[in-house]
């Protein structure tokens, strides 16, 4: 693969969400990431953190979380009776998803309460190895503590006529296709994004070179500055994006480009794994030529 250098635009820097502001007035940010943030925001840091303090006491007010939480486990169990209307209806050999299943893209949030999960204010049927309560993210309603749930992403669009569109796993290419590389770094500190090709070639996108600052921006999609022009390498192109979630000690991008190299030049690049240290997550996406 080729860095092809054009049709590339730098990309505008999504604007911080209120949860990650969130986030930052509660402490729960590593410090480096609530550093980041704090440029990020510049001279309007003071300001959003005192707007949504301000709004985070008036939604509490009018939105208690025991009210909250009474409301969702009511709908929770008018679903479940639902479904389970549905099951007798479906007869034998139907399956029918229990409607609280996270199902996969769907963003959920748990609910943390003060004390014993099975204490008053849990619900009937809260108790050891279940949620207090699950339910979709609302923005008019803020939890008293919310876990983001999710690893993070790579995704890869084809331009074609300067429109992107999205590529999954399996999806065909061909050499001179143009591709735009993103990720959602969802937490992770630190990643590595490096591809191999039926040729043997091993191809690092980010960072910049081995010794460039791997670590990862935040607050939604974020591009890579380059797009990347296809070659006529054979078989197919696979992609990986490597990531740690702490930002000490650094990670180490050479490590992760001999990993790329090794399993290009085995028999296993196409379904194989890098080798990597326990703890550090890999995830890849392969698409055929």
């Amino acid at each position: 693969m080729t860095d092809a250098r054009r049709s590339s635009s730098e990309a505008v820097p999504d604007p911080i969400p209120d949860l990650i502001v969130e986030k930052l007035a509660l402490g729960e940010l590593p410090e480096g990431q609530a550093r980041a943030v704090r440029e990020r925001l510049g001279e309007a840091a003071d300001d959003r953190l005192q707007a949504l303090e301000r709004s985070n006491e008036e939604i509490l007010r009018e939105h208690p979380p025991s009210q909250v939480t009474a409301e969702v486990q009511r709908r929770l169990a008018r679903l479940e009776e639902d479904d389970e209307r549905a099951r007798a209806r479906s007869g034998p050999g139907w399956m029918v998803w229990a409607p609280v299943a996270a199902a996969a893209g769907v963003a959920l949030v748990w609910w943390i309460g003060q004390g014993d999960p099975a204490g008053p204010g849990a619900g009937p049927g809260a108790g050891p190895g279940q949620p207090e309560v699950i339910a979709q993210a609302d923005p008019k309603v803020v939890p008293e503590k919310i876990l983001l749930k999710g690893d993070p992403v790579l995704m890869i669009d084809r331009v074609v006529d300067g429109r992107p569109a999205r590529m999954s796993t399996e999806d065909r290419v061909a050499a001179g296709d143009l591709l735009q590389v993103k990720y959602n770094a969802k937490g992770a500190e630190q990643g590595v994004v490096v591809s191999v090709d039926g040729a043997g070639v091993a191809t690092l996108h980010f960072p910049g070179t081995q010794s460039d600052d791997p670590r990862l921006d935040h607050g939604g999609a974020i591009y890579l500055p380059q797009s990347y022009e296809l070659d006529d390498a054979p078989g197919f192109e696979r992609f990986f994006f490597v990531t740690v979630d702490t930002a000490e000690p650094r990670l180490d991008v050479a490590q992760v480009m001999d990993a790329a190299r090794t399993l290009a030049g085995s028999e296993s690049a196409e379904q194989g794994s890098l080798a990597l240290p326990e703890g550090w997550r890999q995830q890849s996406l392969l698409l055929r030529k």
